[in-house]
């Protein structure tokens, strides 16, 4: 299952795809497009169906006959949870939702920590701990991302999710990068 983390900066996912138990490719999971003048970033946790799903309601603008589709095929059960993440950077600032893959959403600070998927809730307590040993800003964006994906491998590390020698995708909200 992916891990995706977002410092208030950076939105990072793991590139590992599994079915079941075997790990079969490396696919990237986090993704930019241009509306407008919003640049939306965002990535989906879940099966390879749901995830498509949640990406195409995105790719679409939120679309209400697209919902609808997502809706039919995944059911209520399964749109109980907000395992996306939706930043949209425009002129005027950035907003950050947590999203189902229907396109529900829930904004939530912009600058704040989060963690979904594979060992959410692991990630966000370490987190605490890290930022208050580490700290989390001042660096230069490269060291940032930098720690962030050590951040994540540390945490990870000797788990059924680890992420030693894995790729992560990482971009950066604030220079439109990907590292």
């Amino acid at each position: 299952m992916t891990q995706i983390v977002y410092d208030g900066r950076h939105l990072l996912a793991d590139r590992k795809c599994t079915y079941g138990y075997y790990t079969p490719i490396d696919a990237p999971k986090v993704f930019k497009l241009q509306v407008g003048d919003i640049t939306r970033y965002f990535a989906f946790s879940g099966s390879f169906k749901e995830c498509a799903l949640g990406e195409e309601v995105v790719r679409s603008n939120f679309d209400p006959e697209v919902r609808s589709k997502v809706r039919t095929i995944l059911g209520e059960d399964v749109l109980e949870h907000f395992l996306g993440i939706v930043v949209d950077v425009s002129p005027t600032g950035k907003r950050v939702c947590l999203i189902n893959y229907a396109g529900d959403f829930c904004e939530i600070n912009p600058d704040q920590f989060i963690a979904i998927g594979a060992m959410h809730s692991e990630l966000s307590a370490a987190w605490k701990v890290w930022s208050m040993a580490f700290g989390t800003g001042g660096d230069s964006a490269i060291m940032q991302v930098h720690n962030l994906t050590k951040f994540v491998r540390v945490v990870t590390e000797g788990t059924a999710f680890d992420q030693t020698g894995r790729t992560f995708d990482i971009y950066d909200t604030e220079t439109g990068e990907l590292r």
